[in-house]
């Protein structure tokens, strides 16, 4: 987005952070500096959330969006959207704390359940030297005997990353790393996340190079905190919702379009009941089997495979209940 090398200065207080930009907005240069603003919508003018203070340099005349959502005594104070504010001379501009996205409470204590571990990863050791073995198969050769074998595990949620570090051998946690997730400049909801991706496949590089890179900096501390070498763990778990697997993996975001249609006689869902209300003709076009729900109860079409491979899941571990038995007929 931005290089020290050209374009213009811009420095964001308090935090003294500054670079050089040109031709971007000031939320991707807060963005470029790990500047925190927050930014509900993702960057499309429409959440008011990331304003930003002009301190020094020139103030353009405020756009349609800005004397919506910053009132007129504001405005002429020099306050912005920093997603509209393209930058295009040298600029100091300030981030008040309302525009801050904030810390959050990382909780990761739980209940720890008995778990028997079936592992690929396994040691030997015979005459000094410890085998690390994947599958049967020799991965590695180190000459000392007390060699740790360890798995990585993170939950990667839309708003917050927990990670924990496990010993392979007894599967007791040995570290514990949490993040919020460095998405969240781009989108502080899913869908807000979604829309930024498919406006541009840069959009969705950025999304899975960020998100990667926060997975690396957890696996980091976890290991600094136990004292342990990255070197020694040796499987990696990731688990998350479906877009957020998608980010991870840096694949396209399948995405469905609905309309809804009310002028059909159904149950009183969303649709009927706005139609209803102003006076206004809907269709839904959706899928079929579902087509007296709204689309804010219906799930995608190829939800129901992960659904079921989720329910198959959980009920082999219990073969004597009834839905097993339905599951597997």
């Amino acid at each position: 987005i931005g290089t020290m090398q050209q374009g213009y200065e811009v420095v964001f207080q308090p935090d003294g952070k500054r670079g050089f930009f040109k031709d971007v907005s000031m939320l991707e240069a807060a963005r470029s500096l790990g500047v925190d603003i927050n930014s509900i919508c993702g960057g499309a003018s429409a959440c008011g959330k990331c304003i930003v203070q002009i301190v020094s340099g020139n103030t353009p005349e405020p756009k349609e969006p800005e004397k919506r959502l910053i009132d007129k005594d504001s405005l002429d104070r020099g306050f912005r959207l920093a997603c509209m504010l393209k930058i295009s001379a040298d600029l100091v501009v300030s981030v008040p704390k309302e525009s801050r996205t904030g810390t959050q409470r990382l909780q990761t204590e739980g209940l720890e359940t008995g778990v028997r571990l079936n592992l690929l990863v396994t040691r030997r050791v015979a005459g000094g030297v410890t085998k690390i073995l994947y599958n049967g198969e020799v991965i590695r050769r180190v000459n000392q005997l007390d060699v740790p074998v360890l798995g990585f595990a993170v939950d990667i949620g839309s708003t917050k990353l927990a990670s924990y570090l496990l010993d392979l051998t007894t599967g007791e946690v040995v570290s514990v790393a949490t993040a919020m997730n460095p998405q969240i400049p781009y989108g502080e909801d899913i869908i807000s996340r979604i829309t930024y991706a498919i406006q541009d496949p840069e959009h969705n590089k950025v999304l899975h190079e960020t998100l990667v890179d926060g997975v690396r900096k957890l696996l980091v501390e976890a290991c600094e905190n136990a004292e342990k070498s990255t070197d020694d763990v040796y499987e990696v778990v990731l688990v998350g919702n479906t877009a957020m697997q998608h980010f991870l993996l840096g694949t396209d975001i399948p995405v469905q379009e609905f309309v809804m249609r009310s002028d059909l006689a159904c149950g009183s869902t969303i649709g009927p009941l706005t139609a209803g209300q102003i006076g206004v003709q809907t269709v839904d076009v959706g899928i079929p089997s579902l087509a007296m729900h709204s689309i804010r109860e219906m799930a995608g079409c190829q939800d129901t495979h992960y659904f079921y491979d989720a329910f198959r899941t959980f009920f082999a571990s219990k073969p004597d209940d009834a839905c097993w038995k339905i599951l597997t007929a």
